[in-house]
């Protein structure tokens, strides 16, 4: 017993296999204060699915800021830059007075928050064991070498952009660049792990999303079947599985594409009801311009497929 205690010890800890564990529920933590600072009317299931690619969101747009200003890139830099932006987005909000209203309302809702939030934590601890235990293959590029290891790696110890560096990619790729950084900042090497718990996290949101739809003109449990269904098809399908295992950034494209445009369209209709979902929208929006060289390109073609919605407060 000793021999099997001590054995999986040493695998626990090799790599910082702990370390990687701790980094993407710090990820999802700050992802899920924000969202709850901004948050109106969206229900705390969203707010918690949504938490990972938020905290996502927040150090990647921290640290290419700092990169654009030429403040040095660390992450005490960048956590104080996210405090800022949550403190002011917390008083735009009014965050603390809705959030008396809200519990003041009912002691209850008070445990069933806690409850949900720990149970959501021991699935994100779940899931992201899984993400960086190893046992989900991963495939690797030319490209997948450069950004996720030269190119972040020089970031961390020059702490800033150089003019020797390559302008094209330099130009293409800040956002994945900025999260690559992650691994050399904490140690643990590669950021496989990060992308493999997004794909996990990503299954959840659209299994929420299609639930939710499904609802609108089904029964429930009609609603269950076509959510099951459509959910064994994504995750079955060849595009999906190539693109969550090959460490790119096509995959954080496929992922916050269909984030942007989806939170943009459960958001219409309702007015200042749905500004939460409008904003973590637009927040996403601004990551997916900095993922690769077309991002911007396709942003501008997202905003116009979104101004065609309906909305019922422009």
């Amino acid at each position: 017993m000793e021999e099997t205690i001590e054995q999986l010890l040493s695998h626990l800890t090799e790599g910082y296999f702990l370390m990687q564990v701790f980094v993407i529920w710090g990820l999802y933590l700050t992802g899920v204060i924000f969202l709850y600072i901004i948050r109106e009317r969206m229900p705390h299931s969203w707010a918690l699915l949504l938490g990972f690619p938020m905290g996502i969101s927040l150090w990647v747009l921290g640290g290419f800021f700092l990169l654009i200003v030429g403040i040095p890139l660390h992450p005490a830099t960048i956590g104080m830059l996210v405090l800022l932006g949550a403190v002011l987005a917390g008083i735009w909000r009014n965050t603390y007075y809705h959030m008396r209203q809200i519990l003041d309302k009912d002691w209850k809702n008070k445990w069933k928050l806690l409850k949900l939030f720990c149970f959501g934590s021991v699935l994100v601890f779940a899931g992201t064991i899984l993400a960086v235990s190893g046992l989900l293959r991963v495939s690797i590029s030319n490209d997948s070498v450069y950004y996720y290891s030269m190119y972040p790696m020089i970031l961390v110890e020059k702490g800033r952009l150089l003019p020797v560096f390559d302008s094209f990619l330099t130009d293409a790729g800040q956002g994945t660049a900025v999260l690559g950084t992650l691994p050399f900042f904490f140690g643990f090497e590669q950021s496989f792990g990060i992308q493999r718990f997004l794909g996990l996290n990503f299954l959840l949101i659209f299994v929420l999303a299609v639930y939710e739809e499904a609802l609108k003109c089904l029964s429930r449990k009609k609603a269950l079947i076509v959510t099951a269904m459509s959910s064994l098809f994504l995750a079955t399908s060849a595009p999906f599985i190539i693109m969550e295992k090959w460490m790119m950034s096509n995959h954080y494209m496929m992922v916050f594409l269909f984030l942007v445009f989806y939170l943009a369209w459960r958001g219409q209709g309702e007015g200042k009801k749905s500004i939460d979902f409008h904003i973590a929208s637009g927040i996403f929006a601004a990551v997916l311009s900095t993922l690769r060289m077309e991002g911007g390109m396709i942003l501008c073609f997202l905003i116009l497929c979104i101004s065609l919605l309906t909305y019922g407060n422009k």
